[in-house]
Formats: structure tokens, sequence, C-alpha cells
């Protein structure tokens, strides 16, 4: 039975473990989409910026 609740524990830790790996990992999945998306953001904007500067040129 001590042998039982030994391997038990092991498995419990273990499983614990894992658990924080899964969320650790889940967690930085949806920082590098909020990332990967601000920095599309950006980029669209200094397009449009640029493009405006453009078109402001072109008129003078």
């Amino acid at each position: 039975m001590k042998d039982y609740q030994k391997q038990y524990s092991q498995l419990n830790m273990t499983i614990e473990m894992v658990c924080q790996e899964i969320d650790e990992t889940l967690k930085k999945e949806e920082l590098e989409e909020e990332t990967k998306d601000l920095t599309n953001q950006m980029v669209d904007e200094i397009t449009l910026h640029l493009s405006s500067e453009s078109t402001e040129v072109d008129d003078l």
C-alpha cells in the first residue's frame, strides 16, 4: 500500500507539472498571436501614412 501511495503521489506531481507546461505554452502562443496582430497593425498604419505622404508630394 505504501508503494502505491508513493507512485500515486509521483503521478500527481507529474500531472501537475505537465498541466503547468501546457498552460505556459498556451500563454506564449497567445502572446505571440497578439504580437503578430500588433505588428501587422503597425505596418498597416505606417503604410497608410507613407501612402498619404506620397499623395501629398504628388500634389505638389
